[in-house]
């Protein structure tokens, strides 16, 4: 059997063994972004948003890229994709990438279904590739669901003026490639170890990691930037001027660098418990 019906075949095992779980990450996610947008009303609209928001130095605002000029006000508009760059929604998204990719590689050395996989007529790179196919398709579900509760916001909340849908749809998509390339990163991590929660352990240390380190301002520009998932993500700047391909490319390839650094370190490695 050609190795990429192994890999379908090994992806689709994986997504059902964790159906569960990715349908909960889903869930939890549509429904914050649906209660953020339904919550606009309950905190005074837009005159209180943009009170707390005027509050903030300009600096502050680039780290958490909140637009920095905000010479038209800080409405729904501005408030919606703010939700993208949410410290909840990305954390929800980072912990089932991260989740996802210590449980499919550490956790099945750990279980020791590793070996009754590898023992049939399966490669290790292609081991690997199947859980991060199936990591990516979750992902996409999770994502799917944001958007769908975003949207939904949007439909049942009276917020008075025309929002640019397609623009936070590209958002959602862009906030797709992060999350994967954050998975692929978990997933080098995880191929290293042999037990699920220190390669969590890890794999969070660099999600999360690189998410505080693209605020600092002495270590969110050039060089360290350029190889950090989270400098390339820029939600307000995709809903303001569209589709950003240099920025889709580097997320695209540093997440191909990982996965390609995962297959190299779980081909090598002797897999023990």
């Amino acid at each position: 059997m050609a190795d990429w019906r192994r890999i379908l075949r090994l992806a689709r095992f994986s997504l059902r063994r964790n159906r569960t779980g990715t349908l909960a990450f889903a869930l939890s996610l549509g429904l914050f972004q649906a209660t953020l947008i339904w919550g606009y009303g309950f905190i005074g609209g837009g005159a209180t948003v943009s009170t707390v928001v005027d509050t903030l130095s300009p600096e502050l605002r680039r780290a958490l890229k909140i637009v920095p000029s905000l010479q038209g006000g800080f409405g729904p508009r501005e408030y919606i994709a703010l939700g993208l760059y949410h410290p909840v929604y990305l954390g929800l998204g980072a912990a089932y990438v991260v989740s996802r990719a210590a449980e499919g590689l550490a956790g099945s050395v750990e279980r020791g279904t590793a070996w009754l996989i590898l023992a049939r007529p399966v490669s290790r790179a292609a081991l690997v590739a199947g859980e991060a196919l199936a990591l990516s398709l979750g992902a996409a579900l999770v994502v799917g669901c944001g958007l769908g509760g975003l949207l939904l916001g949007i439909a049942t909340t009276p917020l008075g003026e025309n929002l640019p849908l397609g623009g936070y749809a590209l958002a959602a998509a862009a906030s797709w490639l992060l999350l994967v390339a954050l998975g692929m990163l978990a997933l080098l991590a995880a191929a290293a170890r042999s037990q699920a929660s220190a390669a969590a352990g890890l794999g969070s240390a660099l999600a999360l990691g690189g998410f505080v380190l693209d605020l600092l301002p002495w270590t969110g520009g050039p060089p360290l930037a350029l190889i950090n998932p989270w400098h390339w993500y820029d939600p307000p700047a995709l809903i303001e001027r569209g589709w950003s391909w240099p920025d889709a490319a580097m997320l695209a390839l540093i997440g191909l660098a990982a996965f390609a650094g995962a297959v190299a370190v779980w081909r090598r490695r002797a897999l023990s418990s």
